[in-house]
C-alpha cells in the first residue's frame, strides 16, 4: 500500500515556546479527484515492536487501501522520545503549519496521543491497535484511557468510532472482559481526583468510542478485512443519519480541526463550531439542503444532528444578511422539525 506523509509534529524554532504540527496535503489528491465521495479513515496506532521504514517514524501516513477511498492512517507519531527541530524557511504551498500554542508537555508521546485523540478519532470510523506490536493489552488499555474526555452527561459528540484491539492467538490466551479492564484502567490511572465510580468510567469512554472490542485472531489478513466491514458499518450509519462527510467536506474540516486543535485551551472538539471557519458557497450550501432534507424525511437515523451542523453554516457571519442565504434558510426550515431547530 502506497502511503504518502499527512502529519508531523516538530519542535519549535528559536522564540517559540511550543511545538509545530504540519499538515501534508498530498494526501488529499484522491479527494481532489473524488469530491463527492465520501471518506473512511481507519486509524491504526503502531506499537513499538512494528519495524517500519525510518522516513515513516513520528509521522502519521495516509493511504488508500480501497476503492472508493477507504483509507488507512498509519500512526508512529508518538514513537520518538524527542521531537524532531523544525526547518526555517519557505513553506511550501501544499503544507498547512500550526503553532501548537500553550502546549508544552513532559513528553512527545502525550502530545501524539492527545492528537490522535482530539484531531483523528472523531474523523475515524475505526480506530485499531495490534497487541502483538504493543507487547501487550495493558500499553493499549493505558493508551485509550489516556485520551477519554470527561464530559458533563448530554455533552454533544459527533459519531464515535469503533475501537478494535487484535489479540495474538496465543496457547492459552482467552476472551478478556474489555470494557470492565478499560474501566478499571481509567479508575487506576486517570482518575485524578478519586471520585469516579466504575459506572461513570464506563459511561466516559462510551462518550469516545462506539465499541470497544477485542478479538483474538491469526495475523494477516483476517485484520485488515475485519477493519474494513467494521469501517463500512460505521459508514452506513453515517450515510443513514446524514452527518458523512464528502471528500470535499472533509478535507474542509480537517483543516479547520487543525487550526481548533492548536488553540491554547482546547476542547473537546466539535464540528458543529469548526464549521463556521470556511465559508460555503452558495452551490455548496444548496448540495447540504438537499442532504438535510432528505435525512429529515427518513425515520431512522438522527437528522437534528445534520441540521444543527448543515443550519449553522447558512446563518452564520456572511450569509445572515444575504437574500440568497435568507431563501436557503427558509427551504431548510420548510423540510425539518420547528422543534428541533428554530427559524
Amino acid at each position: 500500500m502506497a502511503c504518502s506523509q499527512w502529519l508531523h509534529l516538530f519542535e519549535a524554532p528559536p522564540g517559540f515556546d511550543s511545538p509545530f504540527l504540519r499538515e501534508n496535503h498530498g494526501p488529499y489528491q484522491d479527494f481532489d479527484r473524488n469530491p463527492r465521495a465520501y471518506p473512511e479513515v481507519i486509524t491504526l496506532i503502531r506499537g513499538w515492536n512494528k519495524f517500519l521504514p525510518a522516513k515513516t517514524e513520528g509521522s502519521v501516513q495516509l493511504g488508500k487501501i480501497r476503492f472508493p477511498l477507504v483509507l488507512l492512517a498509519d500512526c508512529t507519531l508518538h514513537h520518538p522520545p524527542q521531537l524532531q527541530p523544525i526547518n526555517p524557511g519557505f513553506l511550501p504551498p501544499n503544507v498547512s503549519q500550526h503553532h501548537l500554542t500553550g502546549r508544552r508537555l513532559a513528553k512527545s508521546q502525550d502530545l501524539a496521543y492527545s492528537l490522535y485523540s482530539r484531531l483523528l478519532s472523531p474523523f475515524s470510523n475505526v480506530v485499531a491497535f495490534y497487541g502483538d506490536e504493543h507487547g501487550s493489552l495493558a500499553p493499549i488499555l493505558h493508551a485509550l484511557a489516556s485520551w477519554i474526555s470527561f464530559t458533563p452527561d448530554g455533552a454533544w459528540f459527533w459519531p464515535r468510532p469503533a475501537v478494535l484491539i487484535f489479540l495474538p492467538s496465543w496457547p492459552g490466551n482467552k476472551p478478556v472482559d474489555i470494557h470492565e479492564e478499560l474501566a478499571i484502567e481509567i479508575l487506576q490511572n486517570f482518575n485524578h481526583e478519586k471520585i469516579l465510580s466504575f459506572r461513570a468510567a464506563v459511561s466516559a469512554w462510551k462518550k469516545c468510542f462506539a465499541s470497544v472490542t477485542a478479538i483474538i485472531e491469526p495475523t494477516g489478513d483476517i485484520r485488515l478485512q475485519r477493519m474494513i466491514s467494521e469501517s463500512a458499518r460505521i459508514q452506513q450509519e453515517k450515510m443513514t443519519s446524514g452527518v458523512a462527510f464528502n471528500a470535499y467536506h472533509f478535507k474542509r474540516f480537517f483543516r479547520a480541526a487543525c487550526a481548533h486543535f492548536a488553540k491554547a485551551e482546547i476542547a473537546p472538539l466539535n464540528l458543529l463550531d469548526i464549521s463556521r471557519v470556511d465559508n460555503p458557497s452558495l452551490d455548496e450550501i444548496r448540495f447540504h439542503v438537499e442532504q438535510v432534507a432528505g435525512a429529515a424525511k427518513r425515520k431512522e437515523g438522527r437528522p437534528d444532528i445534520a441540521i444543527k451542523l448543515i443550519a449553522s453554516a447558512l446563518v452564520l457571519d456572511s450569509y445572515g444578511q444575504m437574500k440568497h442565504g435568507r431563501h436557503l434558510l427558509l427551504s431548510l426550515c420548510q423540510h425539518t422539525n420547528p422543534k428541533s431547530f428554530p427559524c
